[in-house]
């Protein structure tokens, strides 16, 4: 259940009223004097105010603090504490011929969920995390070395997050039969920590630690309840939850000033705060308005130092927010124009296609966005902060100068197509960046100084719809996708163990729906192998 203070309320005293008097004779109305009636609006207004003051303004001499305290103390969990393994709730039971887990070893987990849109996660400088099915990869960029952490719950992982610290690594999970829960681990060791339970009925889609109080984590459930809440989790307490909104959601965030959260998804922007008021903490959400502008799903997102937020849209605009409502569409100015012209010199939209990244470059004074058309940009944010829209003339699209612009990958090299800016993770020092591709299906490292893309993960983006064992040659496994592409792999190799690649060209992408080896009969060799797409065409490979 909640376990957010609740305080008791007075209910305002109700008016003593005179019994009906069945008689015949007029009823006498008594006026109360006008002294009597300036002390009751006096209490009232006393009410109200009483009502509507936090706990944090209350009088110094009262004892708010104490019950405060006395109230944590219940809920405290020593800081030592970790949950012992082999204890029976942490061991589920076996199901009907379902092999325990100690009597089998996963020695590879090939892949990456692309149909998460901020799937990577920095761990340190030379390591990230991922969540591929029931299980989240670790892989050192430098060596290329993965460890893997098995779910718990039987739906598989939902979200993953690093503490600001980074000792902490929570891990929510899905399941398909009983309410899932986040397991908080000490990184160093991976022992489990804390628990966090009864947050949403199947799983979660976003889990974020605060960047202010170090003992607060938001976490945010998808369908069907689409649950908000947030915890103490260091005392494995909910503080809150409510409704966060009736559709997909894809991630929450912490904003930059303490119990601030923002939170998108499909068609949709929230904006949070947690209110601190006379009966407890609240949550209070306000849904962004999108107005005059075209309505839009929204991932990419940046808050800016004043407050604003800039957010990405699917039709490759980028759209200024102030409060609850859309400020401005900004547009590309065009090139070689003055910043006083370049409100007015629209070239066309800062993208082709969706925007799903934003980030903040703050030593520059730069908002940097990414999406569809495999460009990173970057804007000054002082002519973000003072674009208007023409309101008079109905006109919400202002020009902004792009002052630098990178191709993911760089033109003619790794031979692939221009990338899908699907999710950006900036690392720790800054200068080594992990870049989703979800139209290639790779995860590059992008160099910030030297400019430079290496290939960190290459798999199938979409799903993986037939694999194929060679009896002849060991260690090689093919396997095909509704991505297009059939891919070979040398498995006998520990790591980056990719043969060959076979991608259909953009202009015509078609999904691969099944794959077989040629019998014996047909290739002696047995090097050749079918697969089949959703254009009706069969192509043998050999």
């Amino acid at each position: 259940g909640d376990s957010a203070a609740e305080g008791g309320e007075a209910s305002p005293a109700s008016p003593t009223e005179t019994e009906a008097d069945d008689s015949p004779t007029e009823k006498v109305v008594r006026r109360a004097p006008p002294m009597t009636r300036q002390a009751s609006k006096e209490i009232i207004e006393g009410i109200r105010r009483k009502r509507s003051s936090s706990i944090c303004e209350s009088q110094p001499g009262d004892d708010t603090q104490e019950k405060l305290d006395a109230e944590e103390a219940k809920w405290r969990i020593p800081a030592g504490f970790f949950y012992d393994p082999s204890s029976p709730d942490l061991c589920p039971t076996l199901e009907e011929r379902e092999l325990p887990r100690s009597a089998t070893k996963a020695s590879r987990f090939m892949g990456y969920d692309f149909s998460r849109v901020n799937n990577a996660v920095w761990t340190s400088n030379e390591e990230f995390a991922y969540i591929t099915g029931h299980v989240v990869c670790f892989m050192n960029i430098q060596t290329r070395q993965r460890r893997f952490l098995h779910g718990r719950d039987n739906g598989g992982i939902g979200a993953i997050a690093m503490s600001p610290d980074l000792i902490y690594f929570a891990a929510a999970e899905r399941s398909i039969n009983a309410q899932p829960n986040v397991y908080i681990y000490s990184f160093k060791t991976m022992r489990l920590y804390r628990i966090l339970r009864r947050g949403t009925s199947r799983g979660y889609a976003s889990v974020a630690f605060s960047p202010h109080n170090k003992n607060h984590l938001a976490a945010l459930g998808c369908a069907p309840d689409y649950l908000l809440s947030v915890w103490d989790w260091r005392n494995e307490r909910l503080l809150l939850k409510c409704k966060a909104y009736g559709q997909e959601i894809y991630s929450i965030r912490w904003g930059q000033f303490p119990g601030i959260l923002t939170s998108v998804g499909v068609g949709h922007i929230r904006f949070w705060k947690m209110a601190t008021t006379f009966t407890g903490l609240k949550l209070q959400g306000d849904l962004g308005k999108f107005g005059a502008s075209e309505l839009s799903d929204i991932s990419g997102f940046v808050e800016l130092p004043d407050g604003k937020v800039v957010t990405g849209s699917e039709y490759g605009k980028l759209l200024l927010w102030e409060g609850v409502f859309v400020k401005v569409e900004l547009m590309r100015a065009k090139d070689n124009v003055t910043q006083a012209d370049a409100g007015t010199s629209i070239a066309g939209c800062p993208h082709a296609g969706n925007i799903d990244v934003i980030l903040m470059d703050r030593e520059n004074g730069m908002v940097i966005s990414g999406g569809d058309d495999g460009h990173l940009r970057w804007w000054p944010i002082e002519e973000i902060d003072t674009a208007e829209a023409d309101y008079d003339n109905g006109i919400l699209e202002f020009g902004i100068r792009m002052r630098k612009e990178i191709r993911i990958p760089p033109s003619g090299e790794h031979n692939v197509h221009p990338a899908h800016i699907q999710h950006v993770v900036v690392g720790h020092d800054e200068a080594t960046w992990l870049i989703q591709d979800s139209r290639n299906g790779m995860i590059w490292i992008f160099d910030m100084p030297s400019g430079t893309c290496t290939s960190a993960l290459s798999c199938h983006s979409q799903q993986v719809t037939g694999t194929v064992i060679s009896s002849s040659y060991a260690g090689l496994v093919m396997s095909c996708g509704m991505d297009g592409t059939v891919r070979a792999f040398n498995v006998s190799q520990p790591w980056d163990n990719e043969l060959y690649r076979d991608f259909r060209p953009l202009e015509n992408t078609v999904g691969a729906t099944c794959m077989d080896a040629t019998p014996e009969l047909v290739d002696p060799s047995k090097r050749t192998v079918c697969a089949g797409y959703t254009d009706g065409t069969i192509r043998a490979f050999t």
